[in-house]
């Protein structure tokens, strides 16, 4: 693949590198530079390299490759060193634990040469230096791409085949997303156990000759090098904090929980802590109906909209029942961000925000939505109504391929906001500069999120000089109801429509509503879960908090669950859903358009195999631009359950195969394996399948499926596992 290999710092990741290639690519020549003398006449000892040199500048001379395998602050100045003589078919790399400044800086110094993609193997040792170096290092481990625009194609593709031939599984990611999920899964823990160390260092020095094997399994990455490590949490220090911040309001509910001598919650974290350890995870099927009632949390939608609302009000509005996940704490920290106070009560699920009226307390911010839809498109909506702001904006690589043209488009034809793209022309990264909310009319696109006009409907009256006029068309009804209703619980009036699909909106201020106190309706996405359950597993399962008139148009699901059976009773008291004979579900050909409650068409595709007959989902279409391609997605798992199906681009159709799937189940059994379904990072898919993996398919009560990254659940649902298995012991 590559006649030369350059190797500049043969430390424990170098030295490893070097010895993997000659074992794995023996046709390649490996040469090597240390600054030290010794290094060098050392690396030419063990005859893993086939030669040295003095200089970085002489060692690059007709590589193929160079990999850069020195601390993280000296990257960028080896580049600057080196970059003169690289030709410019040479592909370099690093081995760094950082990336976006290291990644920025090498598109400008090779902007002319040499190609640049960063690389982290996500393997080492808190050993180093070379004489703890091996071969097999590498062997399994994880190894994270992170190309950037610029050099996205041939260099990326003939890297990742580099660090495949050495034996590593290689994913890709943007070097700032990069920066972000390493700060959680290595750099925080380091943080971590090193603070750990030195607490117990200063309570009891001699404390330490007590302890067991867990402190050491523990603590064992605190013995890391110092002077490396400041380097890391220097160069990415943004991030860590941010994990820290996030990491502190998890240990203040673990503590709130002790004190108060919560012995429920206490076992919950824990079990959550165990889960996150079980990946794939294997679901435990039921092997009788159910019997219990299930506290379901807060709807996202409403939670956000309810944050959005009462930062605009003159005052403080407590919210109660809010949901508390991945999407809400990027709404909040958001918030925080922009300069509005937030006070959280994790253990209360209650949040109180003291509003400003319908002004934003920061002119300057940067925020980072991640791939929070509701979070990205409320919060841009919302700095539009400062005048002078100026905003910087961006998400995760998923985020960035979500639509936000229409959003966008309609701010700039309101003269509300300018923007300036980074990247692809009305997607993240982009600078947003902020006029306020000066009347005038906009038709606004939000064919692919209602999200898109429910944003301008929030943030456009608040603030505003004059009347806004909004026109649009073929948006889904549903979730601008919950928008139009949470409004007038805020205290704007009614908005008048002079014509269907004509919004008239007048300036509004917001107030907190008079009781001062806003409580969040439950989640029913989350409920077609466990209704689904009730329908393939028999028995009784009772939701106390829903009402018989819900805002969520999701509530339709289970009247579509009625058809097969499920039997509901709905009241102000709650829902009660029972079925009776799951045996007896009810079959033949459905054809269900669920255009209007969309976020549940995974629930009844996924347990379409156990329906009977043939079912087809329609209008669907705007979910290929969700958190993944949903349609795409579950047609890949149905047809790796056996099942027959057909994608078009607004629906699925399929046709149950049940035979085939437990012949799956079996064979899958029989390898001592499960049958594992990816989930896409799409919180949709784990729940789903995991009422799939609930059903008793071979009689034994063992489970036949298991859930890859089961965590993805933290965006809406963070203890839905533990919900759900809460039920087999009720």
């Amino acid at each position: 693949m590559y006649k030369q290999i350059t190797i500049l710092g043969p430390g424990l990741l170098g030295a490893s590198l070097a010895m993997a290639i000659k074992d794995r690519m023996p046709e390649s020549r490996v040469v090597v530079w240390s600054r030290r003398t010794e290094t060098r006449a050392e690396s030419l000892l063990r005859r893993w390299c086939d030669a040295t040199f003095d200089t970085p500048e002489d060692a690059v001379v007709d590589s193929d490759l160079v990999v850069i395998c020195t601390p993280v602050d000296t990257i960028v100045p080896l580049l600057e060193r080196i970059e003169k003589n690289l030709s410019v078919t040479t592909l370099v790399t690093d081995v760094g634990s950082t990336k976006n400044q290291i990644c920025q800086a090498a598109s400008k110094i090779l902007a002319k040469g040499a190609s640049f993609v960063g690389s982290h193997p996500m393997a080492g040792s808190e050993l180093k230096g070379m004489n703890n170096a091996k071969a097999d290092l590498f062997e399994n481990a994880a190894c994270i791409l992170t190309p950037t625009t610029s050099n996205a194609s041939e260099a990326s593709i003939n890297l990742r085949t580099f660090w495949q031939a050495i034996g590593m599984h290689v994913t890709e990611m943007a070097p700032d997303k990069h920066d972000q999920v390493v700060a959680h899964i290595s750099h925080l823990p380091h943080l971590l156990a090193s603070t750990l160390c030195s607490y117990l260092a200063n309570q009891a020095p001699a404390i330490g000759e007590l302890s067991g094997p867990g402190l050491r399994d523990t603590t064992r990455v605190a013995a890391g090098d110092p002077d490396l490590w400041q380097q890391i949490l220097q160069q990415n220090s943004e991030a860590i904090l941010s994990a820290v911040e996030g990491y502190e309001v998890a240990l203040q509910a673990f503590k709130a929980t002790l004190k108060q001598s919560d012995s429920d919650n206490t076992k919950r974290l824990l079990q959550l802590g165990k889960q996150y350890m079980s990946d794939p995870l294997p679901i435990v099927p039921f092997t009788r109906g159910i019997d219990s009632k299930i506290d379901l949390p807060g709807s996202k939608s409403i939670t956000n909209r309810a944050l959005i609302l009462a930062a605009l009000t003159n005052g403080q509005t407590l919210i109660r029942g809010a949901l508390l996940s991945r999407d809400t704490q990027i709404m909040l920290q958001a918030l925080e961000s922009l300069g509005f106070n937030c006070e959280v009560d994790p253990l209360q699920l209650q949040v109180i925000v003291h509003g400003m009226n319908g002004r934003i307390p920061k002119k300057e911010a940067t925020l980072d939505v991640g791939n929070a839809g509701t979070a990205a498109r409320f919060l841009t909506a919302l700095l539009a109504i400062e005048p002078g702001g100026t905003y910087s904006l961006d998400g995760d690589e998923a985020m960035r391929s979500r639509p936000m043209a229409g959003l966008l488009n309609a701010l700039s034809e309101l003269g509300a906001a300018d923007f300036e793209f980074a990247g692809e022309p009305g997607h993240f990264p982009f600078l947003m500069k902020t006029h306020g909310f000066n009347g005038g009319t906009a038709t606004v696109d939000a064919s692919t999120s209602s999200q898109i006009l429910s944003a301008l409907l929030l943030a456009s009256g608040a603030n505003a000089r004059e009347p806004i006029k909004l026109r649009t068309k073929g948006v889904r009804p549903a979730y601008v109801a919950i928008t139009l209703n949470m409004r007038e619980a805020f205290g704007a009036p009614p908005l008048p429509t002079k014509a269907e699909d004509l919004y008239e909106i007048p300036p509004a201020n917001y107030r907190a509503p008079d009781s001062g106190h806003y409580t969040i309706e439950p989640d029913l996405s989350a409920a077609s879960y466990f209704l689904a359950l009730t329908l393939t597993t028999g028995g009784k399962l009772s939701f106390p908090r829903l009402t018989a008139n819900p805002l969520q148009g999701d509530a339709l699901f289970s009247e579509v669950l009625t058809h097969h059976g499920l039997r509901m009773d709905c009241s102000i008291d709650g829902w009660i859903a029972t079925n009776k004979h799951p045996a007896e579900i009810e079959r033949g050909h459905r054809e269900i358009d669920f255009r209007h409650f969309s976020d549940t068409f995974l629930t009844y595709a996924a347990i379409a195999p156990l329906l009977g007959g043939s079912v087809r989902i329609t209008g669907i279409e705007h979910t290929r631009r969700q958190e993944t391609d949903r349609i795409a997605g579950m047609a890949n798992e149905l047809s790796k359950l056996g099942q027959l199906v057909k994608e078009e681009s607004d629906s699925l159709t399929i046709a149950q195969k049940p035979n085939e799937l437990r012949a799956r189940a079996l064979q899958a059994r029989q390898q001592g394996k499960l049958i594992e379904i990816e989930t896409y990072e799409d919180h949709r898919f784990a729940m789903s399948f995991a009422i799939l993996g609930s059903y008793d398919l071979l009689n034994d009560g063992q489970p036949w499926l298991a859930i890859k990254d089961p965590t993805c659940c933290g965006k809406t649902f963070p203890n839905f596992f533990e919900v759900l298995e809460s039920l087999h012991h009720e």
